[in-house]
């Protein structure tokens, strides 16, 4: 029996047949390619220095948390780091880097510990960071009187107070500590910061500072309105922070 093809118009191949005599469309027809528009390249924007960075946090806990004898919250640690310097700072990795204090040890008998007080430091209101501002404000840190974790984990286990000679503060233990120099980093809640006596008796106490707090880290305390914000100055070396 004779098959017969008939060709349309326009030159599309003519059907074949296959093995089972049915017919099959030799053609393929080619993928269309759409054409779209390419956007134009931003111009990028040239860098600039200097401006504000702004940091929301949830709560300051009704800012009782400036004193660390009162709370330890995380919140408090966002701007301890920024207004005040630690004794003892933390690389990357983890290890123990100085920070005010350039060096710390233990005694031969493992029971005082000794800190050497970074010199000229400088607090924000231009007194000197001295290693008797440092034995007052861990004094207090350890105080009875302190319900911060602080006193609790540190505390107890003194058998004397911070005390001054030269530019080293020492204390004593009543056994050994070897984890005391990771409870003074800056990675541990804000403890081993600096305050300035002086300024924390001429403003009447944690009050006063506590509404605008004198520390020695790499920003200034500028202002700040409950509940909205709180604004921090950058310094310049010549502040002499233990960061910069």
């Amino acid at each position: 029996m004779a098959l017969s093809a008939t060709v349309a118009c326009g030159g599309s191949a003519a059907p074949t047949t296959s093995d089972s005599g049915a017919a099959t469309d030799s053609s393929v027809s080619e993928p269309k390619t759409i054409p779209t528009s390419v956007p134009k390249s931003a111009d990028a924007e040239p860098v600039s220095e200097g401006g504000d960075m702004v940091i929301s946090v949830s709560s300051y806990l009704g800012f009782q948390g400036v004193d660390t004898n009162i709370s330890e919250d995380s919140a408090t640690k966002i701007y301890y780091d920024e207004v005040f310097d630690y004794a003892i700072g933390q690389s990357p990795d983890g290890n123990l880097v100085p920070g005010f204090a350039t060096e710390w040890g233990v005694s031969d008998d493992f029971l005082t510990w000794t800190f050497t007080i970074r010199e000229g430091m400088k607090f924000h209101n231009g007194e000197d960071v001295t290693p008797e501002d440092v034995a007052w404000t861990w004094n207090r840190a350890v105080s009875p009187e302190s319900l911060g974790g602080f006193a609790l984990e540190v505390g107890p286990d003194l058998s004397s107070e911070f005390t001054v000679s030269g530019n080293e503060v020492s204390v004593s233990t009543t056994e050994p500590k070897s984890t005391l120099p990771i409870l003074f980093a800056a990675a541990s809640p804000p403890r081993s910061v600096v305050w300035s006596q002086d300024y924390f008796e001429e403003v009447g106490g944690i009050d006063g500072f506590r509404d605008a707090p004198v520390g020695s880290g790499p920003y200034r305390w500028t202002d700040r309105v409950p509940g909205q914000y709180i604004e921090f100055t950058a310094l310049t070396i010549i502040m002499k922070s233990s960061r910069l």
